[in-house]
């Protein structure tokens, strides 16, 4: 399982490796961070990981699972993604440094979208 924030989703999707994801991992994001992305449908046109987030999202390929206690460190969704990724021993997919390099303590770990490129160079057969 992974816990989803919105950065990494951002740039995982502008990348074109959101697609990969579920290769890897089952994948969950926290109420405040599927507000921040579903937020971005209001502008026109529409980004493409707001709509490709919601599809996913009414598909359930993304669970919304909201943290039993959230932080008071960062911003709220970070918060959010890095509690239920420690308190559920998750994986942390965020691309925020600051957050990112907090939450590598005892029950999470925090993943950059850059990681992804070797997966996706693999699967493409480049």
């Amino acid at each position: 399982m992974a816990v989803l924030d919105a950065s990494f989703w951002i740039n995982a999707v502008r990348a074109g490796l959101a697609a990969y994801l579920t290769d890897f991992f089952s994948l969950t994001a926290p109420p405040r961070v599927v507000e921040e992305v579903t937020a971005l449908l209001d502008r026109a046109p529409a980004p493409e990981a707001a709509v490709m987030f919601r599809d996913w999202q009414q598909r359930g390929i993304v669970e919304v699972v909201a943290p039993g206690e959230p932080l008071d460190r960062f911003d709220v969704g970070e918060n959010q993604a890095i509690a239920l990724a420690q308190e559920r021993n998750w994986t942390l997919l965020i691309d925020n440094s600051a957050p990112r390099d907090w939450s590598r303590g005892p029950g999470a770990y925090g993943s950059l979208t850059p990681l992804l490129l070797p997966y996706s160079c693999t699967t493409r057969g480049a």
